[in-house]
């Protein structure tokens, strides 16, 4: 049995800081968009894990009820992924995204 904790989050040492960076800059920047740019950054970020599970559980023949909780946590993820996408749609000025393209490569 896998618990849920290992297909809901990155189990790499030091991925966290890919996270909290937005987070940072955000606060060091603050902007109408900061908030919905953190969202979207959380939303991809976490999602990288479960999709990378479903994958290899799809090569792997695993469990239906494994994949059935990663496609849970999945869509969960997405659903933070897309809210921040479209906060950043409907608030974000070009210039927020600047950061956002300077840290993209």
């Amino acid at each position: 049995i896998v618990p849920a904790k290992r297909i809901a989050f990155p189990v790499e040492h030091g991925a966290w800081g890919f996270l909290l960076e937005p987070a940072a800059a955000a606060l060091a920047a603050p902007s109408r968009a900061a908030l919905w740019i953190c969202l979207l950054y959380a939303g991809a970020f976490l999602l990288r894990q479960p999709i990378k599970i479903l994958l290899l559980g799809a090569a792997w023949q695993r469990r239906s009820a494994l994949r059935s909780l990663a496609l849970k946590i999945a869509a969960v993820y997405a659903l933070i992924f897309a809210a921040g996408a479209i906060g950043c749609l409907l608030t974000a000025r070009a210039g927020d995204f600047i950061p956002a393209l300077v840290v993209l490569p």
